[in-house]
């Protein structure tokens, strides 16, 4: 009886560290989907910093 006791605690324990495991990865790749969003509004916001840049100074001069 001690010995399916143990059994089912270590399959427990186990089944709680595939748990973790599994939310640890969803919770990293969550976070480089948002730097990967991040980097691409940065890149876009400093494109159109630059054509604003550019047709001011073409206009200006």
């Amino acid at each position: 009886m001690a010995r399916n006791k143990r059994k089912a605690a270590r399959t427990h324990a186990a089944g709680k560290r595939l748990q973790a495991a599994t939310a640890a990865e969803a919770e990293r790749q969550y976070r480089l989907q948002q730097h990967r969003r991040a980097v691409m509004l940065g890149i876009i916001l400093l494109a159109l910093a630059g054509i604003t840049a550019l047709t001011t100074f073409i206009l200006v001069t």
